[in-house]
């Protein structure tokens, strides 16, 4: 399948993701995570082997930086929506840098983008909920920036949900195309080559660790229930784009 093909049908998905949202039909919208992930991975399994021999002439893995958004939660996205989307991300100074091939990072941006963007509207309504409880009445009393806390651990909840989801969305397509015989060589070759550019553009780099912060129970079993209730499967046809 053409590539232009592939980033027409990337952007028809959008397009839907937010007429959906402006109607305020957010379980639709949702549905454009996991519509993402599979059409990518059905694409890249279907290619031939002239088509990635074209591919890694056409298509050579390259970085692109999404400022704006450094918080640990969005670490956890950002590698769950990477991997998901064939490319690695990298946490800058700034934001993340996501790095592989011109098509996979168009659809790992818009993704992550989408993703960070729901996680924060869904959290902005629990919070409303919980400063409106007696909970958060008695906990402020003797907990110093309780609202904060409580909106940290959702986030990490949400986007821990999110990633075990979309890791589980892998793992079942990649099942699936083992049982049909379908050869997985793309994803070897597509690891291969993301690992020669970090290593050659990245020399220095260190796995990062994620700081330590204070808990909330309820508020991360929060963020995890609306987390695994966004909807990762759809019943309408990729091929549609709708």
């Amino acid at each position: 399948m053409d590539t232009t093909i592939i980033i027409d049908k990337l952007q028809k998905l959008l397009n839907h993701e937010r007429s959906a949202r402006t109607i305020g039909n957010v379980a639709e919208a949702e549905a454009f995570a996991a519509k993402v992930a599979e059409l990518l991975f059905t694409h890249k399994l279907s290619m031939s082997e002239v088509e990635m021999e074209a591919e890694e002439v056409d298509e050579p893995v390259a970085q692109e930086r999404v400022d704006g958004l450094r918080a640990p939660w969005a670490s956890i996205l950002a590698m769950g929506v990477s991997t998901a989307s064939f490319c690695k991300a990298i946490r800058s100074q700034t934001g993340f840098i996501f790095i592989g091939r011109p098509t996979d990072r168009f659809a790992c941006v818009s993704l992550f983008r989408y993703l960070s963007v729901l996680g924060t509207s869904l959290c902005a309504t629990e919070l409303a909920k919980y400063k409106r409880s007696a909970e958060y009445t008695f906990e402020k009393s003797f907990r110093p920036g309780i609202a904060k806390t409580w909106k940290a651990c959702f986030l990490r909840g949400y986007a821990n949900a999110v990633y075990h989801r979309l890791a589980g969305e892998r793992k079942a397509l990649t099942a699936q195309a083992q049982s049909s015989g379908t050869s997985l060589v793309y994803i070897g070759k597509s690891e291969a080559a993301i690992a020669a550019y970090v290593g050659q553009a990245f020399p220095q780099l260190r796995k990062g660790r994620t700081p330590a912060t204070r808990f909330h129970k309820d508020a991360y079993a929060s963020g995890l229930a609306r987390g695994q209730a966004v909807s990762l499967k759809s019943s309408a046809s990729l091929s549609a784009g709708r």
